[in-house]
């Protein structure tokens, strides 16, 4: 019988790891800042065993198919960012949020260059060769579940820009303005926009988030077409 403050509870991992999944991720809308790592999961989960989650071992792209020395299209790295409609500050009267993304062109981190110079990777671009954008567009506060993958659609577009979702105007504008401060640049995107495409970018391929595939994420970087 365990009685007030001298009870001595027994922790083990299982209790930790429940509790860690109970606080932060079992809620219908969850922190912006840990929301991402479940569209990781997601996106991982529904692309299958070939898919590994890389953001944990601070690789500058999220999520890889294929082995750590291959070059595409053996290897297709996989940037993961959302955008929610509902925020865990909300109330029932507030506005939702404006959804929006950011395709961000970077140099390739000092620290990769030293501990992983065996691994191709890019010298700067946007470190990846396909973006998933994850959109959860329900901001009804009674019916929205951030936890639901039928709920999220998924944009994919690929970072290469003779593909046609980033322009060759967009990438020359983002190499010359990195060359000038040194420093991070960002495009944006929104869903509506991504949907019909705009200033010659070629319409996004969205899916709801089961109906990803494989196949399609091949198609969106033009691998299907490959020998």
């Amino acid at each position: 019988m365990c009685d007030g403050f001298d009870c001595k509870i027994m922790i083990t991992l299982g209790n930790i790891q429940k509790r860690l999944v109970t606080e932060f991720f079992d809620k219908p809308v969850m922190e912006n800042n840990l929301r991402g790592y479940w569209c990781e999961a997601m996106v991982a989960e529904q692309l299958g065993p070939t898919c590994a989650i890389t953001s944990g071992s601070w690789a500058p792209w999220d999520l890889q198919i294929g082995k750590d020395s291959d070059n595409f299209p053996d290897r297709i790295r996989i940037q993961v960012k959302n955008s929610a409609r509902l925020q865990a500050w909300h109330g029932t009267n507030s506005n939702p949020s404006v959804a929006q993304f950011n395709l961000t062109y970077r140099a390739l981190p000092s620290y990769w260059i030293r501990d992983f110079p065996e691994r191709p990777s890019d010298p700067e671009g946007f470190q990846c060769d396909v973006f998933a954008l994850c959109f959860h567009d329900n901001h009804d506060i009674l019916t929205a579940d951030q936890r639901d993958p039928k709920q999220w659609r998924v944009f994919l577009l690929s970072a290469n820009h003779a593909d046609g979702d980033i322009t060759e105007s967009e990438y020359l504008n983002c190499k010359k303005a990195f060359k000038v401060s040194g420093r991070p640049v960002t495009l944006q995107r929104r869903p509506d926009t991504m949907m019909i495409g705009i200033r010659n970018r070629r319409p996004a391929h969205v899916v709801q988030l089961p109906d990803l595939t494989l196949a399609l994420v091949n198609k969106v970087v033009g691998k299907d077409g490959m020998l």
